[in-house]
C-alpha cells in the first residue's frame, strides 16, 4: 500500500509541473533577427573598408595621471583616400567576454590601401575592475572587436552606419 501511495504521490506531482510549466511556456523564439543582429549585419560592411589591429599596449604612470596606451593599426581597404575614421574598439579576453570598450576618433587621413599607426591612451583608475584588467591582460590574450560607425573620405563623401 505505502509503495502505490508514494508512486501516486509522485504521479499528481508530475502532473502539477506539467500543468505549470505549461501555462507559463516561453513563446517561439522569434527567426527574425535581433536589433543588435542587423546593425552587425550594415557595420560589417565599414568594418571591411577599415581595418583595426591592436599592435602595443602598454601603462604610462606618472604623479598626476595613470593610463593605458595603445597602439592600433588602421588599414584603408578601399580605393579612396579617407580624411577620417570614427568607431569603437571593444577589449575582450581570451574567453570572449568584454574587458571595456572605448570610442575612437581618427582625422589625420588614410590613403587608399595605405596603413597608420594611431597612438591612444585611456585614464586608468586602480579602483575600476575594468581598468584593471585590462591594464593587466597580456596583449596577447587580448581579442578586439571593431565597430565603424562613420567613415569621412576626402572627396567628402561620408558613410554612416
Amino acid at each position: 500500500i505505502a509503495v502505490v501511495f508514494v508512486a501516486g504521490m509522485e504521479y499528481k506531482a508530475y502532473q502539477i509541473r506539467k500543468v505549470i510549466t505549461d501555462t507559463f511556456e516561453m513563446p517561439e523564439v522569434s527567426t527574425v533577427p535581433e536589433k543588435e543582429d542587423r546593425k552587425d549585419e550594415v557595420s560589417n560592411d565599414l568594418n571591411k573598408k577599415v581595418l583595426l589591429e591592436l599592435a602595443d599596449k602598454d601603462f604610462s604612470s606618472t604623479t598626476y595621471e595613470d593610463r593605458i596606451t595603445f597602439a592600433f593599426r588602421f588599414t584603408n581597404t578601399t580605393e579612396k583616400d579617407m580624411e577620417g575614421v570614427r568607431g569603437s574598439v571593444e577589449f575582450k579576453d581570451i574567453f570572449g567576454e568584454t574587458i571595456q570598450s572605448v570610442a575612437i576618433s581618427y582625422d589625420d587621413g588614410l590613403l587608399a590601401g595605405e596603413t597608420k599607426t594611431y597612438f591612444a591612451t585611456v585614464d586608468y583608475n586602480p579602483f575600476i575592475d575594468a581598468d584593471v584588467k585590462l591594464k593587466d591582460t597580456e596583449l596577447e590574450k587580448i581579442e578586439i572587436d571593431w565597430d565603424v560607425y562613420s567613415i569621412v573620405y576626402k572627396d567628402g563623401v561620408t558613410e554612416n552606419r
